[in-house]
């Protein structure tokens, strides 16, 4: 988990700074296209432009660097007390060697040089004399509105945004995507809790339903059940046998154990894809999926099974059913037939208990002093454990990843509507000196800004799905399996982030619209 959070995570947000990185080259080179010219035809050449251009993005590199590098630090430390806590290790010290800081900013370098690249290869392509004159304005042709005849019955301000997006749609698109990966990292970091809750349902509430599980210190006859069921305040009582095994299947083993259930059991349920119960057929092991995977075994296979209690028997046993679950890597049988499969009398190891909250007490009391029982869990407990120990380090990664996300949120919002700005400086200039207002000009370019993010956000919402299933399978382990589920709260959230950041961006750029200086502005040459 800490290669992938190491590895994929970052390699997704440098991605995003290389995009914001090549917006802002791209749209410098463009503005001073005539001075780039001016140099090659002075004889620069273009290696000595592009690398001019190139320190740009370097020295927002190592500026970030220096900061990423401390906050770097002080989360490893964090980390490692965290690992500390988290295993009981007597000691675990954080050390940042020269070569892990060394690469984290020849990587972070490698992208801004990517993006920058990308960027200046453009104008470098021009000629002195192409680029000394004025950019050719973008070509007229009919839009879909006016195929259709449908113009007339939008907006003019609308009708004017419509055809400034269509006419560049390679800009139009980057920007879209920019703003989509953005609300997809959002929803990445909100992405555990889900899972989490996810887990947490399936698993804690409906496939175990039991309030107690009891382990015995031997095995015991099943006539102990009556005993059990005698005690104040248990409503069910359902046994179990539990035995240590080696699978082996091929050239591949695993150690685990498996569960032998009664049938009608209803307290500890065996779930199928779509959360109903299972019945143990009467023959056969049932396998989770990821024990299955390990073993590389399928359906109708001999698997064999190596008890590791008592005479140690060895079976050959058929794979009847694969379940999924989303912890561990359990197997399941019959009781009875597990019994035969050992060469053994029927015997339980434990039971699940039903029981009522308002006899917890007398019933906790009586359990501490029964000879016999080895061990009482308590399924809330059990919870509220495995709450601690998972959600401590979901809840600090999530919150690193939310923050990051939501900057660069931020960042490629704002950047988005600034660079528009930039490039529509002397059209809004015009139409103020034409007669429109300071709210008619805003909002041509606001509108621009608000049209682009509506259609980013359906968008976003499919990537971060996606990116959902990548890190599904990448975070899945022996231990447990992420399940891919988006809540409509962690959409709300991330949709409900990128609106505050679009928000916060038009707010800044309309001030700049409100200051916009229209004889400087029109200091500029046809």
């Amino acid at each position: 988990q800490d290669r992938v959070t190491a590895n994929v995570l970052p390699a997704i947000f440098l991605a995003v700074a290389a995009f914001l990185i090549h917006n802002v080259l791209l749209r410098l080179t463009a503005l001073q296209r005539g001075q780039i010219a001016l140099l090659k035809s002075f004889g620069y050449g273009d290696v000595s432009i592009g690398l001019f251009y190139l320190k740009f993005a370097l020295a927002a590199v190592f500026t970030g660097g220096v900061a990423g590098i401390a906050l770097g630090a002080w989360l490893g430390a964090g980390l490692a007390e965290l690992y500390t806590n988290f295993f009981h290790l007597p000691h675990l010290a954080f050390s940042l060697s020269l070569s892990t800081t060394l690469a984290a900013v020849a990587i972070a370098a490698a992208a801004a040089c990517v993006g920058s690249i990308l960027a200046i290869g453009r104008v470098l392509k021009l000629s002195p004399a192409e680029g000394l004159r004025a950019e050719a304005p973008v070509r007229y042709s009919h839009g879909p509105l006016q195929r259709f005849g449908l113009m007339g019955m939008v907006p003019v301000a609308l009708r004017m945004v419509l055809r400034d997006l269509t006419r560049k749609p390679v800009k139009t698109a980057l920007s879209v995507l920019g703003i989509a990966l953005s609300l997809s990292l959002i929803m990445i970091g909100r992405y555990s809790y889900d899972a989490l809750d996810e887990i947490i349902r399936v698993t804690f509430r409906t496939a175990q339903r039991d309030d107690i599980t009891l382990a015995f210190n031997e095995l015991k006859g099943t006539s102990v059940v009556h005993s059990i069921a005698a005690m104040p305040g248990v409503l069910r009582v359902e046994p179990f046998r539990a035995a240590a095994v080696k699978l082996k299947f091929r050239h591949r083993e695993k150690r685990t154990a498996i569960t032998g259930l009664y049938p009608g059991h209803q307290l500890r349920q065996i779930l199928d894809e779509h959360e109903q119960p299972v019945l143990l057929p009467d023959r056969g092991l049932v396998l989770t999926r990821q024990l299955a995977k390990v073993l590389g075994a399928t359906l109708g296979d001999q698997v064999s099974v190596e008890f590791l209690d008592g005479r140690r028997v060895i079976a050959e046993v058929e794979v009847t059913r694969i379940v999924d679950e989303m912890i561990g890597t359990s197997a399941y049988m019959d009781a009875r037939a597990m019994a035969l499969a050992m060469r053994d009398s029927e015997a339980i190891s434990g039971a699940f208990l039903a029981i009522d909250p308002l006899q917890r007490a007398p019933l906790y009391r009586q359990l501490k002093t029964t000879p016999g029982i080895a061990s009482v869990f308590l399924r809330e407990n059990m919870l509220q454990s495995f709450i601690r120990t998972v959600a401590e380090n979901l809840t600090m990664s999530t919150a690193i990843l939310m923050l990051f996300a939501c900057a660069i949120a931020a960042g490629v919002i704002y950047n988005s509507a600034r660079i528009a700005l930039s490039e529509r400086a002397v059209e809004l200039a015009s139409l103020r000196i034409l007669g429109f207002s300071r709210g008619a000009v805003g909002r041509l370019l606001l509108g621009q800004q608000a049209l682009v993010t509506l259609v980013a956000l359906p968008l976003g919402v499919a990537l971060g799905y996606l990116l959902m299933l990548w890190l599904s399978v990448l975070f899945s382990t022996d231990l447990f399996r992420l399940p891919v589920v988006v809540s409509a709260r962690t959409i709300g959230i991330s949709i409900g982030v990128v609106l505050l950041a679009a928000v916060a961006s038009a707010l800044l750029v309309w001030r700049k619209v409100q200051r916009l200086d229209l004889i400087e502005v029109l200091k500029t040459r046809e």
